[in-house]
């Protein structure tokens, strides 16, 4: 079974604060937490140790064994966003998550999926999920149960199929999240080291910090569409991919994020985003043919040594239709290019600083 270490380093190739060593019996193993906190010391950080509490969604400050936890911290989505990118700095303190607690809701079984639609593909879900394979139909059906249900593929390739993730409805109507595992993964459906041929990917009702995450992947995607998260419809990190149609509709967040990677989609319709339509940042290009944003914060956003490149944009109902700027010191501003825009109903055209550029040819 594929550890989490293997799964954590793909997640934190962004550039983390700490060295991170993490597999299933990290904080009961003496030697490997003896190591990863003399490395913490080396580097002289002032350490703060976080456990996410599901049922009253908040933190607890704790010690470094985890087995005692006393104040709680609220910490919005930003500094969600960063503590599992462990990069939470709050008072000259850096903070990491953890998570002791023991739960077989939790724990992952697995299964090969070698067939005419996967190859070498291993397939990680727990005790909380549903799915099923239906081969004359061409349809991969992945139903969550309750509150824990997460899935995910790794490694191989998948071709000439279609995988839905239906999350529980109630759930989502009632806002309650689940926005992290215990391997810190934050797709509710997610995919690691998949190269895609022809492939069809659906999430509703997402209560994770991701409704599809997709991880150090390669090749071509046919559709992907999203409808009803609680934070984020699609993420895509580390990645090469070509779309050809992704629809996006009601994210509390925002619709699609591309981090660090190379993106080409031809056609994206997007609606009810309630903070990015398109969000791409750390150092990635991403080229678009086509996109449609209606009802959002920002249209599109690009950041942080990224480029973007769009043919044709039309845009309503939006607060800012265009915005590009640095957001963390290690990177460059942001850039992007647009041939052919219309955007209407707006406050504000372009937000741009002295880091970055919007050029509009039209």
């Amino acid at each position: 079974m594929l550890s989490n270490l293997d799964i954590i380093e793909n997640l934190y190739k962004k550039k983390s604060k700490v060295d991170i060593e993490y597999n299933n019996n990290f904080y009961k193993d003496k030697k490997l937490f003896s190591k990863y906190l003399n490395n913490l010391v080396n580097q002289k950080h002032l350490i703060k140790f976080l456990k996410y509490d599901e049922s009253k969604d908040t933190f607890h400050l704790c010690n470094e064994l985890g087995d005692s936890c006393d104040s709680s911290l609220k910490l919005d989505i930003a500094e969600q966003r960063k503590l599992l990118e462990s990069e939470l700095v709050l008072n000259d303190n850096y903070y990491q998550f953890i998570d002791f607690k023991e739960n077989k809701n939790k724990k992952y079984n697995s299964i090969i999926l070698n067939n005419e639609f996967f190859e070498n593909v291993t397939f990680f879900y727990n005790d909380s999920i549903d799915f099923d394979l239906d081969k004359e139909k061409k349809f991969f059906k992945i139903i969550q149960k309750d509150f824990y249900g997460r899935s995910f593929f790794v490694n191989g390739s998948i071709k000439n199929i279609q995988i839905d993730f239906e999350g529980k409805k109630k759930l989502f109507n009632q806002k309650i999240s689940n926005r992290y595992d215990h391997n810190t993964l934050t797709g509710c459906l997610s995919f690691i080291k998949i190269y895609f041929e022809n492939t069809e990917l659906n999430s509703i009702n997402s209560i994770c910090e991701d409704g599809i995450n997709l991880i150090n992947s390669k090749g071509k995607i046919k559709k992907i569409y999203s409808k009803n998260s609680l934070f984020d419809g699609v993420d895509f990190d580390f990645s090469n991919l070509s779309i050809e149609q992704i629809n996006i509709e009601n994210s509390l967040n925002d619709c699609i994020d591309f981090s660090s990677g190379t993106y080409i989609i031809e056609n994206s319709i997007l609606k009810k985003c309630g903070d990015k339509g398109i969000s791409v940042g750390e150092d990635t290009i991403a080229n678009f043919q086509k996109i449609d944003v209606t009802t959002s914060n920002i249209g599109l956003a690009s950041k942080d040594s990224s480029k973007v490149f769009l043919e044709n944009s039309k845009m309503w109902d939006v607060n800012n239709c265009y915005a590009s700027y640095k957001k963390k010191q290690e990177f460059n501003g942001g850039q992007i290019k647009i041939n052919n825009s219309s955007c209407k109903n707006f406050n504000t055209e372009i937000h741009v600083d002295n880091f970055s550029s919007i050029a509009i040819i039209n």
